[in-house]
């Protein structure tokens, strides 16, 4: 009992005198000054979040910056050739080799190729030559070097495929294959059906390897490079699987850049075969490449 009353008059006596309000106040203040500094805490960690998203976005600019400058200092099909050397080869170039413009037609609405996805008869003007190659085999065998891709490769852009099926259509018992640099292309062909392999225009290596594995195919009636179009590649190329070719068959070299006949004129004494110049510009005006180089035994 005297315990009960002193506790009591212990609170009255705080309450008198302050002590107790002093104590909430004091514990109010801590609570307040904790929160504060949970909020501070907060406030930092959301601006360390907000820095380390700008780095992110400081980095992926700095990276696309580079890139685009990769791309800038890459040369362009018409600025490869100084003015000098096309003036050069201009004077040595074989001017009693005959650049053919055949009557092409600049539509081709029935085009088997055009149904397909290839721009054979959309930007260039290839469809009814081929065709017309082709007409004399019963079966031909046909090579496609580059059938197309979307991933990331010079001259890259088309689905894979597209002049395959063409040739399918047209030729149902012909020997179809198919060959590229992309290992993605390769499976979406042959999963329809195509044999594909992938080689590197630019390696001799990879193109010997190509050719002792189309030994067992050849030789072909249509050799199409429709790959990497840099005269380096299409040389090698060329060197290296001509052999390949059937003795009333047909090499051929897709979209030259006009730029590159002098070039082509002047080194074709070099090339295995008897090469021809189709140029069909006056069919596509604008297109600059829509240009053939056609090698025969």
């Amino acid at each position: 009992m005297i315990k009960s009353k002193r506790t009591f008059f212990k609170k009255v006596w705080e309450r008198v005198a302050g002590i107790e309000p002093r104590r909430l106040w004091s514990q109010l203040t801590n609570t307040q000054n904790e929160l504060t500094n949970t909020q501070n805490e907060l406030t930092n960690t959301q601006n360390e979040l907000t820095n380390t998203q700008n780095e992110l976005t400081n980095t992926q600019n700095e990276l696309t910056n580079t890139q685009n400058e990769l791309t800038n200092t890459l040369p362009q099909r018409h600025k490869r050739l100084h003015p000098y050397i096309s003036e050069a080869l201009a004077l040595v170039a074989d001017t009693n080799q005959i650049s053919l413009r055949p009557s092409v037609k600049s539509e081709n609405a029935e085009s088997i190729f055009t149904k397909f996805g290839s721009d054979k008869d959309t930007r260039h003007s290839y469809g009814d030559i081929y065709l017309e190659l082709l007409s004399r085999f019963p079966k031909p065998k046909i090579l496609e070097i580059g059938v197309g891709s979307v991933n990331d490769f010079p001259y890259a852009g088309l689905a894979a495929g597209g002049a395959l099926r063409a040739f399918r259509q047209g030729f149902q018992e012909s020997k179809i294959v198919g060959v590229d640099i992309d290992p993605q292309s390769i499976e979406v062909i042959t999963a329809e059906g195509f044999e594909g392999y992938v080689v590197d225009q630019t390696s001799e290596d990879s193109l010997g390897d190509l050719k002792k594995t189309l030994a067992n195919h050849a030789p072909f009636d249509l050799i199409i490079d429709d790959g990497f179009h840099d005269p380096h590649a299409n040389v090698r190329t060329l060197k290296s699987l001509f052999e390949l070719l059937s003795e009333e068959g047909t090499y051929v070299v897709e979209d030259i850049h006009e730029t590159l006949i002098d070039f082509w004129k002047v080194i074709a004494v070099h090339l295995p075969g008897k090469m021809q110049i189709l140029d069909m510009r006056e069919s596509r005006p604008g297109v600059d490449d829509n240009i053939l180089l056609l090698f025969t035994k």
